[in-house]
C-alpha cells in the first residue's frame, strides 16, 4: 500500500483521538451538549445531500442496551430501516392479517427524530410465511396475493417511507445467473418483477423503488445479470427508480482494482437513469483481528462513502447496523467478526473515525 494511504490512516487515527466521550458512560451517544457531532450533524452542516442510515434490529426494542441504541441512533443517522421487522412473515404471519406494530414504532422513532426511513422487503425468497411457500396457487391467485402484500403495505406507509426495496436478491448465484427458483418465479413466471413494481407505484407514486442485490457491486457475472434485468424492466416501462447494492464485503477484498469495478458498475447503472444506494454495508474482519486490519477496514469505509459521493445519483448510503455487539456477521461467517463503525461497547473505532473525516472534507 502507497504512502497516500498509510497518512489517510494517521489522519483518521487523529479524529479518532478526538473524540472523547463519544460513548454512552459519557453521554455522548446523543445526551451531553459537549459531544461532537454525530454523522448526520456533519450531513447537515456541509449541505450534503446524502442519506446516511443504519440497520435497525431488536435492541431497538428492549433489552439492556436499547437506551443507548436508540441514543446513538438517533444522533448518528438521518435514515434508519427495519434489519427483519418488515419482511413478509413478520409483517404478514397469517393470510389478510397484517402486523405493523414493529415497523410503525421506528417509524414513529424516526419522524420524532428528523430522520427518513427505507423499507425492506416486500418480495423475497426467503423469512416468507409457510401459508405462502405451501400454498397451491396459480398465476391469479399468486399475482392476487402479491398485490394485496405489497399495497396494503405500501398504503398503511404511503408518503411515511422514502425508497423501498420492492424486490430482493431475485437474481440466482449460479451459472447463466438466471431469475432465482421462487415461489413467485415458478408460479407466475418471469414478469413476476414488473407486477411487484407496477404494483408498488399504484400504492405510493412518490416513493422510489428499488431492486436489491448482493454480490452485484463491481462489474461481474451477477452485476451483468441485474444490469440486463433492470435494463429490460426500464424499456417496458416498469417503474423502477434504483438499484441497491448490499455491499457486504470481507476486509480484504475491497482493492483499487475492486474498487474501480464498482465505480464502473454504479456509473453504468446510473446512465440507465437509475439511482444507486449502498443498502447494507458491513466490512468483516477475519479473527482474531489485529491493529492493522481495523486501520485497513476504516481506509475501506473512506474509500466506500468517497467512490459513492462522487456520483450525484447516489444519495442513500446505509450500514447493516452500527454496532458489532449487534452484527449479523458472526451468526453467518463464524471466521469473522467486527463489521460496523463502532464497537461492542457503542465506541468508535477507527473505520468511524474515517467515514466521519471522509464526510467532514
Amino acid at each position: 500500500m502507497g504512502k497516500q494511504f498509510w497518512v489517510a490512516l494517521l489522519l483518521g487515527a487523529a479524529v479518532l483521538a478526538g473524540l472523547n466521550g463519544f460513548g454512552p458512560g459519557a453521554g455522548a451517544a446523543g445526551k451531553d451538549e459537549g459531544a461532537p457531532p454525530g454523522l448526520r450533524d456533519v450531513v447537515s452542516r456541509k449541505g450534503l445531500p446524502l442519506n446516511i442510515g443504519a440497520a435497525v434490529g431488536t435492541a431497538f426494542y428492549g433489552g439492556p442496551d436499547s437506551q443507548t441504541y436508540r441514543e446513538v441512533l438517533k444522533r448518528q443517522f438521518n435514515m434508519v430501516v427495519c434489519e427483519n421487522e418488515m419482511k413478509f412473515e413478520n409483517i404478514q404471519p397469517l393470510p389478510g392479517y397484517f402486523d405493523f406494530e414493529k415497523g410503525d414504532a421506528l417509524l414513529a422513532f424516526a419522524a420524532a427524530n428528523g430522520m427518513k426511513m427505507r423499507g425492506h422487503t416486500l418480495i423475497w425468497h426467503q423469512q416468507n410465511p409457510l401459508w405462502l411457500m405451501q400454498g397451491s396457487w396459480t398465476r391469479e391467485t399468486l399475482l392476487a396475493v402479491m398485490r394485496e402484500h405489497i399495497q396494503t403495505v405500501m398504503r398503511h406507509y404511503r408518503g411515511r417511507i422514502a425508497e423501498w426495496d420492492v424486490a430482493n436478491e431475485c437474481i440466482d448465484d449460479g451459472p447463466g445467473h438466471g431469475l432465482r427458483k421462487t415461489v413467485w418465479a415458478e408460479v407466475i413466471g418471469p414478469d413476476y418483477l414488473d407486477w411487484a413494481f407496477r404494483y408498488a407505484r399504484e400504492a405510493d407514486p412518490d416513493a422510489l423503488l428499488f431492486y436489491n442485490d448482493y454480490g452485484a457491486e463491481p462489474e461481474n457475472a451477477k452485476s451483468d445479470a441485474v444490469y440486463r434485468l433492470v435494463k429490460g424492466m426500464k424499456q417496458r416501462g416498469v417503474p423502477i427508480d434504483g438499484v441497491g447494492l448490499q455491499c457486504h464485503f470481507h476486509n480484504d477484498e475491497l482493492g483499487p482494482a475492486q474498487l474501480a469495478a464498482i465505480a464502473g458498475n454504479i456509473k453504468r447503472f446510473t446512465e440507465l437513469g437509475l439511482k444507486v444506494a449502498v443498502t447494507e454495508l458491513d466490512i468483516r474482519i477475519r479473527k482474531p483481528a489485529a491493529a492493522r486490519d481495523y486501520a485497513v477496514q476504516a481506509e475501506n469505509y473512506r474509500q466506500m462513502i468517497r467512490l459513492f459521493r462522487s456520483n450525484p445519483d447516489c444519495s442513500t448510503f446505509m450500514m447493516w447496523g452500527f454496532s458489532d455487539r449487534y452484527s449479523w456477521i458472526p451468526q453467518f461467517f463464524t471466521d469473522c467478526d467486527d463489521a460496523l463503525i463502532l464497537d461492542r461497547n457503542f465506541e468508535p473505532k477507527p473505520a468511524y473515525a474515517a467515514l466521519r473525516g471522509e464526510l467532514e472534507r
